[in-house]
């Protein structure tokens, strides 16, 4: 599907890591830095954000599915409580995962709008971070709790000062939607790798490996 086009979106300069956890993802949240390649290719897009919370969308697209008509939501959940857990770090420090859980109410089924995943820090101490969110979709029903406890590291090597200012930042369009805004087509098949979300995938990680080999 998209194997042949350009990568959306950019790794965060080194420098990226210099600033607060809280500095980081409202930069993200205001375009003052460009969407990571995956926060472009799951089209996850940070909402309110504020010390120890964040809010995130993602589509309920068919994109996503990974079984009959049922959508994951990995990518929104983690993306979600990793943000609000970094929101409580200093400068230099970074949160790394060690233990997730979820309980699910509903099934997540492709429709029009966006998920949405509303995370919060229940506890955080010098070491460790533990957060929760609530996902629900467009029609506000809730489908699941997930929740994460995280570690604070030190970031090595010890990221570069950050510029005086950060403007806004423009993402040139590639002249085509990202992935999960465009048209659902459907190929059918018995083979797991044909279910859509591992095509999605699939394609991405060909592009990553033809640009590592070129």
């Amino acid at each position: 599907m998209i194997a042949n086009e350009p990568v959306r979106g950019r790794v965060p300069p080194a420098w990226f890591r210099a600033l607060s956890g809280l500095e980081r993802i409202q930069a993200l949240a205001d375009g003052r830095v460009a969407r990571p390649p995956l926060h472009r290719l799951l089209s996850l897009r940070p909402g309110h954000v504020s010390p120890g919370a964040c809010t995130w969308t993602m589509p309920a697209s068919e994109w996503l599915t990974v079984g009959p008509g049922i959508v994951e939501l990995v990518g929104l959940a983690e993306t979600a409580l990793m943000t609000a857990a970094l929101t409580t770090v200093s400068p230099g420090r970074q949160v790394r995962a060690v233990a997730l859980a979820s309980n699910h109410f509903r099934p997540p089924r492709p429709q029009p709008g966006r998920f949405i995943a509303r995370a919060r820090v229940v506890s955080a101490s010098r070491f460790f971070v533990f957060a929760s969110a609530e996902i629900e979709d467009a029609e506000g029903r809730r489908l699941s709790e997930v929740s994460g406890h995280f570690k604070i590291e030190t970031v090595v090597p010890k990221p570069p000062p950050p510029p005086a200012s950060l403007p806004p930042v423009e993402e040139s369009p590639p002249g085509t939607p990202d992935p999960l805004l465009r048209p659902f087509v459907d190929v059918p098949g018995e083979d797991p790798s044909d279910q859509p979300l591992w095509r999605l995938l699939g394609a991405t990680v060909a592009l990553v490996e033809r640009k590592r080999l070129s």
